[in-house]
């Protein structure tokens, strides 16, 4: 999948990747594809808007939002994280 669909060089796959490299570039390997999805989306809509009436919806997976809401304990989880970081780097923890 690697080497054919996203047109990696067999040789940095097999002797160079590692392997917690792959799975995010399977993972995303969808996305490669995303400008023809959205082409064909909108030749599409075109098509159902000059012969019916209502709405045209054709969903793909990169139409879903995230939630990127922080919880007040998240919140205070990476403030004390990034204080202990910035008294690491500046040498006083």
């Amino acid at each position: 999948m690697l080497v054919c669909e996203l047109g990696l060089s067999p040789g940095y796959v097999l002797d160079e990747m590692q392997v917690y490299e792959m799975q995010p570039l399977i993972d995303k390997a969808y996305l490669r594809d995303r400008e023809s999805w959205e082409q064909t989306r909108l030749v599409c809509n075109y098509i159902h808007n000059a012969l019916f009436k209502g709405t045209f919806r054709m969903r793909f997976p990169w139409d879903e939002d995230a939630d990127t809401s922080v919880s007040a304990d998240e919140r205070r989880r990476l403030t004390e994280a990034a204080r202990n970081m910035e008294k690491t780097i500046s040498g006083n923890g």
